[in-house]
């Protein structure tokens, strides 16, 4: 039962949710008592949880000789409620490019940079996702040794394959004292080792976005929009790359480059 639940709670229903949900599979039509019991729970929680499926559309609610009875739709009533959910999701996403312009607009009339600052990897990796989903060109410098101990292998190849897929030139200079793989198409990398650039965070810019991230002592993340904060770390980070380019030959280290893009697309 516990892989059900699990399945469950990945289709979107909380722990709770997914507990009554298959007792109730189990009793069939049953009371609230019946359903406390099955599913070990307080009286109180088992009724919250009730009223949340009966919500979403999975059960209903008949009074049987005057008493509350609970009883389960069919489980096919879940594919439905994933596309009813898919249908949200693509109205939100309609309407967030909608949206977006019109924000952006607005935005433009501010003097001050807007900052976040973020100490946590999953805040790291939600502004990561950000970073895949935007179409401007990549430049960065990266210290990869600290970075890849912080994600499996499967996480940071996803990443790499998101970033890569945009149809856009992402140019890393990376310090690592291993071997890196990265996608065939829309990388442009060199590597250093560590001893030249001892680097244990990365500075990204992309569009008017400038991110900096720390993967040693503490996770720390800073995404800074700034056309101005930008523009002068783009400059910077140019100069380190041709600088890069330079170096790699004559300290033995490979330099290599993706395919280029042919012009048009």
């Amino acid at each position: 039962m516990r892989d059900l639940q699990a399945m469950l709670e990945k289709l979107g229903l909380s722990q709770k949710e997914a507990i009554v949900y298959l007792a109730l599979l189990v009793l069939g039509r049953a009371s609230l008592l019946m359903i406390t019991r099955q599913a070990k729970l307080p009286r109180s929680t088992v009724h919250h949880a009730l009223r949340a499926l009966c919500d979403q559309g999975l059960l209903v609610i008949e009074m049987v000789e005057g008493k509350r009875m609970y009883q389960l739709e069919v489980p096919e009533r879940l594919r439905t409620l994933i596309h009813m959910q898919q249908q949200t999701l693509d109205e939100q996403s309609r309407v967030v490019e909608t949206v977006l312009p019109r924000l952006r607009a607005l935005a433009k009339g501010r003097t001050r940079p807007a900052i976040r600052y973020i100490e946590s990897v999953e805040g790291l990796q939600r502004m990561q996702s950000e970073i895949e989903l935007m179409s401007e060109d990549i430049i960065q410098i990266i210290g990869f040794d600290a970075f890849k101990l912080l994600y499996h292998e499967q996480e940071k190849r996803g990443h790499r394959k998101e970033l890569g897929q945009n149809g856009r030139r992402i140019r890393s200079i990376i310090i690592s004292s291993s071997t890196v793989n990265l996608p065939e198409v829309g990388f442009e990398y060199c590597i250093l080792p560590p001893e030249l650039a001892p680097i244990e965070g990365e500075m990204s810019v992309c569009g008017d976005r400038l991110m900096l991230f720390s993967y040693a002592d503490g996770i720390i993340a800073i995404d800074i929009q700034s056309k101005t904060l930008a523009t002068t770390a783009r400059a910077t980070l140019e100069f380190a790359w041709q600088e890069a380019k330079r170096l790699v030959p004559v300290q033995g280290v490979r330099y290599e480059q993706a395919p280029q893009r042919n012009k048009g697309q």
